[in-house]
């Protein structure tokens, strides 16, 4: 299992789901570097794989689900997680 985590200046994680929502997140792990800031980004942001055994799938969703529902809204603008088999979402 690999996670995305998106971390930053202020609002940095919510300016790097705007610039790539609906990607998928496995396509961003591929290619991570494509998906760095640019001088034409609204924000800045650094990007971080971490890695885990196991497949994302043979976890309960709904445990995955309540990880994400106990993220602190103030802090999830500035920081946030996506796992592999997520879509970037707004």
């Amino acid at each position: 299992m690999k996670i995305l985590k998106i971390s930053g200046d202020d609002y940095s994680s919510i300016h790097f789901s705007d610039e790539h929502n609906g990607k998928l997140v496995s396509d961003i792990i591929k290619d991570i570097s494509k998906f760095e800031p640019t001088d034409n980004s609204e924000g800045y942001w650094e990007l971080e794989v971490i890695e885990f055994k196991g497949l994302t799938e043979s976890i309960d969703p709904e445990l995955l689900k309540w990880v994400k529902s106990e993220i602190d809204y103030d802090y999830s603008k500035h920081q946030f997680y996506y796992f592999d088999n997520e879509t970037i979402k707004i």
